[in-house]
């Protein structure tokens, strides 16, 4: 273990990601990571047109063209998403503050951000003109109260009856309240880093307004104690959003490093229950084997030195699946294990288009097209050429999509992708049972439950269970993406198209 900790700091991977962690921002120094107001007062910057940062319409534009993907619940038409999305619109008669005082009939309040303005496009035919209203309700830890966003709402609607009104929900836990909030787009942190910030930084722009975007960026990523805007700090530490870059480098430092960082969670947290849902069966392995190095003390002050990073490592750097309620109980673990409230990582999801280019996902209940994540897309690839294949049989199936082209690791437990579906005995694998003792019985690798019967193929009469891709692997040094091996796949021999929502 000593080598693997002196490799551990050695890395460069680790240096870039101490020093950007233990970097002092100047949210930092006026000790206000957490506080709503100074979050409302950096995005009023940021999205204000004529500010200081000299990037124009940029910043707003993005974040109007982001609510384009986000569940629209038919709070605007298709006419007006597809001019936010295209871009090609001038914005006049800007006007922006945080803060602002409203009323309706019933309560009072004040919103957090609020942008007046309207967006104008040149047409051949007839100039396109409209009036904007943005309300953003912006929440850093609190939660939705006295049905505040309805005001909001029903106070823009009668005092601008003529403007289109998009009413925003900014929150970096929105599982908690999507039941709630109705009529608004509902954004996290997350979104606003990688759709809106992270973008930016690509564009030419001065030194000052990089660093305070830099700022912004480490600050939403630091673990920290929420304050409230009378000053009181709670005792939960919270992280807001994570750069995409650093999540991947948290991914393969996980790989890299796996026995080190398992090892030194289980020493430093010793005999806290969440450990026995975090590792499961692995873990009586990881405690023999710490008792067997006799290097308890020494794994457990490497845990402790290293603490802030190696939390968001885990919280960020492991890959759940939000579909598996047993994948959700890990990260649900890990969160109160550490004593923190992160916001989910944020899953890219995706569309699958068959070779004669219709889209094959499943729709809402108002017949729009549902976006998932990589294990279910992995499902519907897998339909999409059943489909184009009507005839076929598992053992075409398995031919189509052999195991050793599409998930080479897969082949040491492995022997096919696919596999009738026997209730009592799903699991089968490969007879390496000695070489891979745990591997051999994964019971997460098929759909379970209510999502097997959903997510299962029917081919000749034969139900037909698949793996599920969702993860990047580990294969020796190199670090494989599943799921893009086999969308690449599906794309080159059978016309099958996978596309990011």
């Amino acid at each position: 273990m000593r080598s693997q900790i002196i490799k551990f700091y050695n890395d460069s991977d680790f240096q870039r990601l101490n020093s950007y962690y233990n970097r002092t921002t100047i949210f930092n120094i006026m000790n206000i990571e957490r506080r709503e107001l100074s979050h409302s007062a950096f995005l009023k910057w940021l999205l204000d047109i004529n500010g200081s940062h000299n990037l124009d319409e940029e910043p707003l534009k993005k974040l109007l063209r982001m609510l384009v993907n986000t569940d629209n619940n038919n709070i605007l038409n298709e006419d007006i998403l597809n001019i936010l999305l295209i871009g090609d619109y001038k914005i006049q008669d800007f006007h922006i503050e945080t803060e602002k005082a409203v009323e309706s009939d019933k309560n009072k309040g004040r919103i957090d951000i609020f942008a007046k303005f309207n967006i104008f496009k040149e047409n051949s035919e007839k100039d396109f003109k409209k009036d904007i209203i943005v309300i953003i309700e912006n929440k850093v830890d609190s939660k939705h109260h006295d049905d505040q966003t309805t005001t909001y709402k029903d106070w823009a609607e009668k005092e601008y009856k003529d403007s289109i009104i998009i009413p925003i929900y900014l929150t970096p836990y929105p599982e908690n309240e999507k039941n709630e909030i109705a009529n608004y787009f509902i954004i996290t942190y997350q979104d606003v880093l990688e759709h809106v910030i992270e973008p930016l930084l690509n564009m030419e722009m001065d030194t000052d307004t990089k660093i305070i975007l830099e700022d912004y960026i480490i600050n939403l990523g630091q673990a920290k104690k929420q304050i409230d805007d009378n000053g009181k700090m709670s005792n939960l530490e919270t992280i807001l959003a994570v750069s995409k870059k650093n999540k991947k480098t948290f991914s393969e430092l996980l790989m890299r490093y796996d026995d080190l960082l398992n090892s030194s969670m289980v020493a430093y947290y010793n005999k806290k229950v969440e450990l026995k849902n975090i590792f499961r069966d692995n873990l009586s392995n990881i405690r023999k084997s710490i008792k067997d190095n006799n290097c308890e003390s020494l794994l457990s002050s490497f845990w402790d030195t290293n603490k802030m990073l190696l939390r968001i490592i885990y919280l960020y750097g492991k890959e759940f699946d939000n579909e598996d309620e047993n994948e959700g109980n890990q990260n649900d673990s890990l969160k109160k294990l550490f004593d923190i409230k992160a916001s989910n990582r944020d899953n890219v999801k995706y569309i699958v288009i068959n070779n004669n280019g219709v889209t094959i996902n499943e729709t809402d209940n108002k017949g729009n097209v549902k976006a998932v994540p990589k294990s279910i897309a992995s499902f519907y690839i897998f339909k999409a050429w059943a489909e184009q294949n009507p005839n076929a049989t598992l053992s075409d199936l398995r031919n189509a999509f052999p195991v050793n082209e599409c998930a080479s690791h897969y082949e040491k437990v492995y022997q096919y992708l696919f596999y009738e579906y026997d209730a009592e005995n799903r699991i089968k694998y490969t007879d390496d049972t000695e070489k891979f003792p745990e591997r051999a019985y994964i019971e997460w690798d098929f759909y379970k439950g209510d999502l097997a019967e959903k997510y299962h193929l029917v081919l000749n009469g034969v139900k037909v269970m698949t793996l599920k891709f969702w993860s990047n692997r580990k294969v020796g040094n190199e670090v494989i993406d599943d799921f893009k091996t086999l969308s690449d796949y599906a794309e080159k021999h059978y016309g099958i198209k996978t596309e990011k929502a």
